[in-house]
Order: C-alpha cells, then structure tokens, then sequence
C-alpha cells in the first residue's frame, strides 16, 4: 500500500476511475459550463435595442408622443426591419425570431408582430382579412385605427381633426383609399410596392379573423450566448451562401425584397436605414437576410478546452508538444468531452477540423455532433462525423452542414478517445466554424453624428474585446472600426460616423482569446 502511495498520477486517476466505475456504473457527470464571457451585449444611444418588444417599445416612444405619433413610430419601425417573404412554421410565430433571426414575413406575419408592440401599450389589437388579405386595426385615442406594414398603408379620414381612418370607414368609403394621395391625407411611402388601394376600400370580402396569436418566445430576451475561452461570435450586415429555406427560394438566392430596389427607394421614412446595404447579382434590393458565424478553436494545451466543456473524463491538457494536445489520463479507459457551442440565430452551415495523432494499433478518436434533444427526453440526437483509428498523425476537416442546419439551440460536439498509451494518442487542434442567419436591420446601426456605445455582459471570468467595424462617407470609401480590450460587465465609449448617408456597417464581433 506504501509503496501505492508514490505511483504516478496517471495511475492514480486510473485509480480512481475504477472506483467510479464500480460505485456509479458510469464514466462520466455533467458540469457547470465555465463561460469567460455570459450575453454580451452592444447597443447605442441612437438605434433600438431589439432583445424584447418591451426594450424595442422604450427605445420607440415616449411619454411626450401622442398616441398616434406612437402608432406611427411603432409602424414604421416594424417595417424597417421585417419585408416580405416567409420563413417556415412554426418559427413565424416566435417574435424574437422573426424581429432578430429573419426580417421577412408577409402579411399574417408582419401584422403579428406589430400587435405584439402596440399590447406592450395596452392597446387591443383585431386581425382583419380582406379578399384573403391580413391587416391590423389598433384601438387608442377612442377609436379604431387600420395599419398594414405589408403593403405599406394607412390613410387619414376627413373629419376634423383627422385620424387614421378605420376599417369601418375605409368599408363604407372608397374614395378614403383611392383619393387619398390626391387629397393629401395618405400615410408617407403609401403603396411602394405597387399595390392597389382595393385591398382597402369597397364592402365586399371582409372577415374578422380569429384573435392573433400568444407570441412563442415573447417572454424571454433574445440573445443569450455563452462565450468560452477561443471563441469568435461575429455578426455581420453581409448576405452569404447559406440560409434557412424560405418562400420565395425558387430563384436560388436567400431571402430578399422580391419587390426590388426601386420599391425600397420609395419609402422615404425608412430608405435612409437602408440605402447603405443595396445588394446585387440575381436579386437587386436594399432589404436582405444577413449572416454571422461563431468560431470555437480552444487551447487545448491548457485549461482553455474547459470553458467550453459540459462533461468531461480521463482527460487532460498537456504543455509538452512530444505529446498530444488533450489526451487521456489513464489508458484502457474510455476518455470523453462534450463541448457546447451556443447560438441564439439559427445555424445553417457548419465546417469542423481537427488535428492529432494515434499512437497504437487498436487505439480511436470519434467526433459527433448533437443539434437537439431526442423528443422531450433529457438525452441527446448524436450524429456520427468521424471515427479516426489508423496510427499516425492524421488531420481531418469535415462539412457539417446537413448535420447542424436549422438548429435554434447551438450545437454539442463530443470527441471520444480509446488509448492503450494515454500519452500516444489524441488532439492536437480542433476548430468549430458555424454559420448563422439574422436580421441585419435588427443590429445596432451608427448614425452621422455622435454615436454612444454601451457594452454590457451578464458575467464576465476574464477579459474580451469588441470589435465594430463600419465604412463612411461619399460612397462609403472610408473603411473605420472601433476595437476595445474589455476587462468587467461593462463598456462605454462614443464614436463619430460621418455622412451625408448613414454609415454601412459592417462586422460587430465580440471573442475571448484562448
């Protein structure tokens, strides 16, 4: 026993291991996720903070706003970040998924969210349909009032003072609809899109439909995310090759204003918002879905890999570059980690790559991925990516695209190593990169002028950094950026953004070196 007492520490925790084995019958327990960095967060003084409709609400109005100037902030507002096409159910009735993640919806799904602000005022809302049509009329001020972000209309009726005419009104009165650019009582960029005031006028094909929908989701913020040691979460304003199928995908293209460019320049209330964002090639248009990606490349010579590990057994780092990176402790016993990787956007691409060694003929290394829960049990759906046994140094990248696309809820991905020599084989790199669609007229946006930034973060275990970049000016040719070197839960600073448009922004990331 004595002599027990002096052997290495690889023996030892081969040791101790037996003894889990025999007293629980299993080899391995979950863990707190030891994240550096827990919801960072970047809003401005200038832009809406779209994590809740209560936030988005704040931002909008204020108590010196009549309740029309509030409607009418709120309106236009849901319009500048949602455009029409369609994502796929159920995710259209999620409100933080349609304001963050997507940004198109037709009707139903543009009205939908819009009540869902205009109850944060205490407003009651009815969803009207006309000629298979879906509009909204909100009650305040003592009356009905009828809005449709869709097709861009409201109009004024001719009483004294004059309100935004209500359904009743437009039912009983053509002309309120199809006089009303003539007479001066039309809503700004009424119609952009082309369409006619017959949606809106005439008696015939009305229906109050049913009550609309408890919003998924409406009562949670949007955007938590944890951010181990050796991650990268990057948002940008840029479109990109992947993208969750959507309604209008015939032409091969990810979701955009299908009403074109010349549509988007008739709004004059919003077309500043996005005048800098114009994108071509088969699409021409102002309005588009945006793309970001995460990227997870922890030290895993260190303590780094932890952060990120939700379970991990018989494995350790190592510092001496004659061996692997992260190995087994023991050999003969089956070592594992499972690393969580979480994204609040949905995820639509994903590449992995990894780097080791196998040291003996009998040894393995597997890599798996999970994306979601199998039913409502508390197990996990693991999908095989790889299974690595022929000795020698072997480098892998693998597409897992098929694998992860889709998810709402991140990604797992466990390695599992078998080693008779625990300190022959194993990693010596592994890289995540995962893709994910947003809304990029949900973002922060800089305006000319004075801008101030406040950065924030539920909790922080060591320091991180910021970095938003953007280009200004005529033409948009001068590239700036701001980066900050962050060391707590929060960040203040101010930047300047020339005109005379509003800047194009373009990356916002936040990381957490290794």
């Amino acid at each position: 026993m004595g002599r027990f007492l002096v052997e290495t520490a690889e023996m030892r925790v081969a040791f101790v291991l037996v003894l889990a084995v025999g007293a629980c019958g299993m080899l391995s327990w979950p863990r707190c996720l030891s994240a550096s960095v827990v919801n960072p967060h970047l809003a401005t003084d200038r832009s809406v903070d779209t994590r809740s409709a209560k936030s988005i609400v704040r931002d909008l109005v204020n108590e010196d706003m009549t309740d029309e100037q509030k409607a009418l902030a709120l309106f236009h507002w849901l319009r500048r970040v949602i455009y029409h096409s369609g994502p796929e159910e159920p995710m259209r009735h999620d409100f933080n998924l349609m304001v963050n993640v997507f940004g198109y919806g037709s009707c139903y799904m543009q009205t939908h969210p819009l009540s869902h602000l205009f109850n944060q005022l205490g407003w009651p809302c009815r969803n009207w349909v006309h000629n298979g049509h879906h509009m909204i009329e909100v009650h305040y001020d003592g009356d009905w009032h009828c809005f449709d972000p869709h097709m861009t209309f409201y109009v004024y009726n001719r009483a004294q003072p004059r309100a935004i005419a209500s359904v009743a009104e437009l039912r009983k009165d053509r002309t309120l609809a199809f006089e009303a650019v003539k007479e001066n009582r039309a809503g700004p960029a009424l119609l952009i899109c082309g369409d006619s005031p017959n949606w809106f006028s005439g008696d015939e094909g009305w229906r109050l439909d049913q009550a609309f929908l408890a919003h998924r989701g409406a009562d949670r913020e949007f955007g938590a995310i944890t951010l181990p040691r050796g991650t990268r979460y990057v948002r940008t304003w840029k479109t990109g090759t992947f993208y969750q199928p959507h309604a209008f995908g015939k032409d091969g293209v990810g979701p955009y204003h299908t009403c074109g460019a010349g549509s988007d320049r008739r709004d004059q209330v919003n077309f500043p918002y996005w005048e800098p964002y114009l994108w071509k090639g088969k699409a021409s248009s102002h309005r588009h879905h945006g793309t970001g990606y995460i990227e997870y490349e922890p030290d895993l010579r260190g303590e780094g890999w932890k952060d990120g590990a939700i379970r991990f057994i018989n494995l350790g780092g190592d510092a001496d570059a004659k061996r692997p990176a992260l190995h087994p402790l023991a050999g003969g016993i089956e070592s594992e980690a499972i690393f969580s990787v979480t994204c609040p956007y949905i995820l639509t691409a994903g590449v992995l790559q990894l780097a080791g060694r196998i040291g003996e003929q009998g040894d393995s290394l597997k890599v798996s991925v999970s994306s979601q829960w199998a039913g409502e049990s508390s197990q996990r759906r693991w999908k095989d990516v790889v299974e690595i046994n022929q000795t020698g140094a072997f480098e892998r990248k693998q597409d897992i695209s098929s694998l992860i696309a889709g998810s709402l809820d991140g990604l797992w991905l466990r390695v599992a190593m078998q080693a008779r020599d625990p300190r022959g084989t194993g990693l010596d790199g592994l890289k995540l990169h995962a893709d994910f669609q947003l809304n990029p007229y949900a973002l922060p946006q800089l305006l000319p002028g004075r801008n101030k930034l406040l950065v924030t973060a539920a909790r922080c275990d060591r320091p991180w950094k910021l970095r938003l970049a953007w280009s200004e000016g005529q033409g948009w040719n001068t590239p700036k950026e701001y980066k900050a070197a962050i060391n707590g839960t929060s960040h203040e600073a101010v930047v300047e953004a020339a005109g005379p448009n509003f800047p194009r922004m373009q990356a916002l990331e936040f990381s957490v070196d290794p």
